[in-house]
């Protein structure tokens, strides 16, 4: 599992196979308001502004003409999908172009309430060997990883998580790097958020897993077999969130 990579000011930017699971999730999004809507060019023109691009902009990145997006936004003309993945595409390429911020705002939004109990990105790299510190953790999965660099931290609840996330959604919990250690609440054995894991499509380097006495064999097992440290805890939530806080400060 690679670094999460690095912009020519030093700043960690987001992972390339994050950046295209996120686009892939806000695209179909997108799509999907507008396909359902009763007055398409009105949609279309929502989301341009909504991604702060002119039509003029907006044309010079797909390759039209200004008037042809008009056209289809004052509804002269009926989009096909061809156009409308080149309308969404263009769009979604100029936000990542900027870093992205609308993308993740929209990723966000899809995440029911209260499944993520905290989220945060790290300005300097912290070793997965102070996290287990921090958290008063036991490594009880993959102690070989403990060495690595995180960039952030998401504590989520675990129960939640496992009812509301469906698919990509999951990976809302990655924030704007997969290069963090997810903490999982209020689990027993830790086979559910690690079979969770094992079917995403990215992983995190590290999982805490608060309130377990004894790592399921299972949960072990993919825990060694996908490289991520495993991490027991008894800690409160609360205390965990804050001492997660106060690394990299």
């Amino acid at each position: 599992m690679g670094d999460c990579r690095k912009n020519i000011r030093g700043e960690k930017e987001v992972s390339e196979p994050l950046e295209n699971h996120l686009r892939e999730i806000v695209f179909r999004k997108i799509a999907g308001d507008i396909v359902a809507s009763r007055d398409t060019g009105d949609t279309l023109r929502k989301w341009r502004i909504y991604f702060n691009l002119t039509q003029r902009e907006l044309a010079e990145r797909i390759g039209v003409t200004p008037s042809i997006i008009s056209d289809y936004e004052a509804g002269r003309r009926v989009p096909g999908l061809r156009f409308l993945r080149r309308f969404i595409r263009g769009m979604l390429e100029a936000d990542m172009a900027e870093g992205g911020v609308k993308i993740h705002r929209l990723v966000a939004e899809r995440t029911p309430p209260d499944v993520i109990l905290a989220i945060h990105e790290y300005n300097v790299p912290v070793s997965i060997r102070e996290v287990a510190e921090a958290v008063n953790g036991e490594v009880t999965a993959y102690s070989d990883g403990l060495e690595r660099n995180i960039y952030g931290f998401t504590v989520v609840d675990s129960l939640k998580a496992i009812l509301y996330f469906r698919g990509n959604e999951f990976l809302a919990i990655y924030g704007e790097t997969n290069e963090r250690v997810i903490v999982f609440t209020d689990v027993e054995r830790g086979r559910s958020p690690f079979i969770a894991i094992r079917v995403a499509p990215l992983k995190p380097r590290a999982v805490v897993l608060q309130g377990c006495l004894k790592l399921d064999s299972l949960a072990a097992k993919i825990a060694e077999s996908e490289e991520i440290v495993a991490i027991t805890t008894m800690l409160d939530r609360k205390t965990i969130i804050n001492n997660l806080y106060e690394l990299g400060k």
